[in-house]
C-alpha cells in the first residue's frame, strides 16, 4: 500500500498527466485512443526513501516541438515539474508517435 502521504501527491501528478492528456492529446471523440498509465512499485533507495515511477503514455497528437525534453512546461505540467524538484526527482517528456510521460519522484520511507 501506498502510505496517505506519498498518495496525495501522485494523486495530483496523475490528475495533472490525465487532465492533459483529455485536454489536448485527442479529439472530441477520442475514437482510436489509446492511453495507457502505470504507477510502479516503490523502490527503496536502501536508505531512507522511496522512489516512485509514474507513467503515462497515448497515442494522440505528440508534443510541439518546444514541449519534448520537458523543459518548458507549462500549466499542469509545470505544477507536475515543481512536485518532481520538491522530491528530488524529474519530469520526463518524450515524443513517441504520441506523448510520453515519466515523473520520478525521492519520498521519505515512513518505515524508516
Amino acid at each position: 500500500p501506498v502510505p496517505a502521504e506519498h498518495a496525495v501527491y501522485l494523486a495530483v501528478v496523475l490528475r495533472e498527466l490525465l487532465e492533459n492528456v483529455f485536454d489536448h492529446a485527442f479529439s472530441k471523440t477520442f475514437q482510436g485512443a489509446v492511453l495507457s498509465v502505470t504507477l510502479g512499485d516503490p523502490e527503496s533507495d536502501g536508505r531512507d526513501a522511496l522512489w516512485y515511477r509514474v507513467l503515462v503514455e497515448d497515442n494522440g497528437r505528440g508534443l510541439p516541438d518546444e514541449d519534448v525534453g520537458g523543459s518548458t512546461a507549462q500549466g499542469g505540467l509545470a505544477l507536475v515539474s515543481r512536485i518532481a524538484e520538491r522530491f528530488d526527482g524529474a519530469l520526463q517528456l518524450e515524443d513517441i508517435g504520441g506523448t510520453r510521460v515519466t515523473v520520478t519522484l525521492r519520498m521519505a520511507d515512513p518505515g524508516v
